[in-house]
């Protein structure tokens, strides 16, 4: 299974469908839940890792 990233999302809000908005590298000022990797395993279900580096409150 290959992974890929890290990408973040150039609209600030990460889309889960296609990749259009995606843009290589991590978030410029490192925020938490604005850097993502994804795979696809062999069944076709795609997996999306996000970084969190503070939790936000009530999570």
């Amino acid at each position: 299974m290959e992974v890929s990233g890290p990408f973040r999302d150039e609209t600030g809000a990460f889309h889960h469908v296609g990749d259009s908005h995606r843009v290589p590298g991590v978030h410029p000022e490192r925020a938490g839940y604005g850097t993502f990797a994804a795979s696809k395993d062999l069944d076709g279900n795609e997996w999306f890792l996000q970084v969190v580096t503070e939790r936000a409150p009530g999570r």
